[in-house]
């Protein structure tokens, strides 16, 4: 294996190539703990079919060169087609370059939250509105300070959508407790 042979046999199994450059073992103990404990891929014996290639370097456009010979090598490999890859992209003109590489999606690296890379397996997409909401660009949270006493989350929700202020995704109660997306029946008062 230390001359990338491998002769293991298996199947529907998480690959992931490359390790942070920065506390590799913390990044690797949090994204195994959300592989597991994700229902989508809990009851998968050996996970899923996919690829992770992660960014050598998060801060470096060089891991973006590595993640494309990477991928141009799964290419030969992988004569069939790849399973679905998410591959780390550090700079922004990189992307659409991976992606035409063979990447299923692109996000930025983002070692405090590996839970991104379980997303991006499990509900392709998501990864690019947990980004997104990272960046100033497009969308982003805002807080509004408003009272609210007896109101509906549902009701609250969709009055702010018709206003086009956005989506409703969590509140600040009176004790100062953030409660982040409850049902759609959920009565609360808020405060400022």
């Amino acid at each position: 294996m230390i001359k990338g042979r491998w002769r293991w046999q298996v199947q529907d199994h998480v690959l992931i190539i490359n390790s942070p450059n920065n506390n590799a073992a913390v990044y690797f103990e949090r994204l195994v703990s959300q592989l597991r404990s994700t229902a989508e891929l809990h009851d998968t014996p050996a996970r899923a079919k996919a690829i992770i290639v992660l960014a050598r370097d998060e801060y470096s456009r060089v891991s973006d060169s590595i993640t494309l010979d990477v991928l141009s090598q799964l290419q030969e490999l992988c004569q069939a087609g790849l399973p679905y890859t998410v591959a780390e992209c550090v700079h922004e003109d990189s992307r659409r370059r991976t992606e035409m590489a063979g990447a299923s999606t692109t996000p930025r690296p983002i070692r405090a939250y590996p839970e991104m890379l379980v997303r991006s397996l499990v509900a392709p997409g998501a990864e690019k509105i947990l980004e997104n909401l990272f960046t100033h660009h497009d969308d982003h949270a805002m807080r509004y300070p408003v009272h609210l006493e007896d109101a509906v989350w549902s009701d609250v929700t969709c009055r702010l959508m018709t206003a086009g202020m956005g989506t409703l995704m969590a509140y600040v109660a009176e004790d100062g407790h953030i409660t982040c997306h409850p049902a759609h029946d959920h009565r609360f008062n808020a405060r400022p």
